[in-house]
Parts: C-alpha cells; structure tokens; sequence
C-alpha cells in the first residue's frame, strides 16, 4: 500500500490478519487477539490516508496526530469489549457467544460513531 497507494494493499493486509486469526481459538488473556484487532484497525486508518496521497508525495507525520488519536480513543473501547466478548464464551440465553458478540458489535459501532461525531468540528 506504501508503494502503490491507491491497490488497497492496506486492506488486503487487514483481510490476511483478521483471517489468520481463525486459525487458533481466542482467549481473553491471550495477546495475540488483543494485537490483531488492533493492527487491523490501524491497516484500515493508515489506508484510508494512502488513497489521498500521491505516489511521489511526502507528508508530515503531525498529520497523523487527529486520525491516530481517533484510533486510540475507539480502540479503548474496542479492546475491552474484545475481552468482554472473548471472557464469557457461554451465555444460558443464547446457547454461545455469537449473539453477544452481535450484540456488542452494533454498540462497538454506535460508540465509534458518536465518538467521530464529538472528535469532528463543527461548522
């Protein structure tokens, strides 16, 4: 994505992540999930920016501050709802944890966008 901005190479890196991670059950504690989503977030942060630069451009790093801390204050959340979701595997109700992880989906999604809402400025 670096090398050719507009190939979506990003994405394919966040598409190969997220599907490696089928590949061994996820645990609460274990890091390696925790790290996935969070690589995966930011592959499609950093490739959102790389669809607007040109291949010859530079760009100062201070322009990363506003999207980079957006990143952040949604991964906070993101990160604990994973735990959440990935700590209780079995509800009574629900038979397993696939309507909760629905569930906790829709609100991860609710929370992000009313958190892009108060990060944007008014006009």
């Amino acid at each position: 994505s670096a090398l050719v901005p507009t190939s979506l190479g990003a994405w394919g890196a966040a598409l190969v992540t997220g599907v490696g991670q089928l590949a061994h059950p996820a645990v609460a504690g274990d890091w390696r999930v925790h790290v996935a989503l969070a690589v995966v977030h930011l592959l499609h942060v950093l490739g959102g920016f790389a669809m607007f630069l040109d291949t010859r451009g530079a760009m100062q790093l201070r322009t990363l501050r506003r999207a980079l801390l957006r990143w952040l204050w949604i991964q906070l959340p993101a990160q604990a709802l994973l735990t959440v979701v990935l700590a209780v595997p079995r509800l009574p109700l629900t038979g397993d944890g696939g309507v909760l992880a629905v569930v906790a989906g829709v609100c991860l999604c609710a929370v992000a966008v009313i958190v892009v809402r108060l990060a944007t400025p008014r006009r």
